[in-house]
């Protein structure tokens, strides 16, 4: 009998067992999901205060092109308030008076707005007068930039390279354009197609050594240009 008791003793204590593995295996993946839901919360959070500098480095801006620079400037050539200056930089006022009180931007030239075109004279005099009036900007840090964007632009435009295989028929573009547009000047030619002043010549007075071969085509559709360009020349021509 005490065999059977003994027996059915071991036999309950490995029937409680894998229980009592359960039950820690459970512990430890309760344990280990909530750390992991951690991990992904602060991973989360750590995303959206990226993607939030990021658009922030992105949206279009009303403020000037260097705040704390023209903070500065304006504490130390004008009588506008503390507000004023907050407002126009685009910056927190308790910034504008630790920047005052040389706390913050220690070392940093100020930066007039005037040189830089975002502010006039007569503006900052007229807000010296009122403190409830706001200073209007003239040029804004988005403004800035998308002028040296397009400037950017353009000048890739300009400099577009041209593939070889393409480079014969450069001389059927001009004579399309010339044909279409007989008072387009050589210069607008050049922009268009970007060839020598001298070839534009040759095949205006028919004297091109080529010119039994060429074929009047659109430089459009040669890919010397786009339409947009093309029109907007040929429509002050017309």
């Amino acid at each position: 009998m005490t065999q059977i008791t003994a027996k059915s003793g071991e036999t309950e204590s490995l029937k409680q067992e894998p229980l009592l593995e359960r039950e820690v295996l459970k512990s430890w993946e309760s344990s280990f999901l909530e750390d992991r839901g951690g991990c992904q919360r602060e991973l989360s959070l750590f995303k959206l205060k990226e993607r939030s500098k990021f658009m922030s480095l992105y949206s279009p801006s009303t403020g000037p092109l260097m705040p704390k620079a023209t903070a500065i400037w304006l504490i130390e050539n004008t009588t506008l308030t503390f507000q004023q200056i907050a407002d126009f930089c685009e910056i927190h006022i308790l910034e504008v008076q630790a920047i005052a009180n040389e706390e913050s931007s220690q070392g940093m030239m100020g930066a007039s707005p005037i040189v830089m075109g975002q502010l006039t004279q007569q503006e900052i005099e007229r807000c010296e007068k009122d403190p409830v009036e706001k200073l209007k900007i003239q040029t804004s840090m988005s403004e800035i930039l998308l002028g040296a964007m397009g400037k950017r632009q353009d000048a890739a435009r300009g400099s577009r390279y041209t593939p070889r295989a393409r480079r014969g028929e450069r001389p059927d573009a001009i004579a399309w354009l010339l044909k279409q547009c007989p008072s387009i000047t050589d210069a607008d030619v050049i922009k268009l197609v970007r060839t020598t002043k001298a070839t534009i010549v040759a095949i205006r007075n028919r004297a091109h050594w080529n010119m039994t071969n060429i074929k009047p085509k659109s430089p459009v559709v040669l890919g010397f240009c786009t339409q947009d360009e093309l029109d907007k020349i040929v429509k002050s021509f017309s």
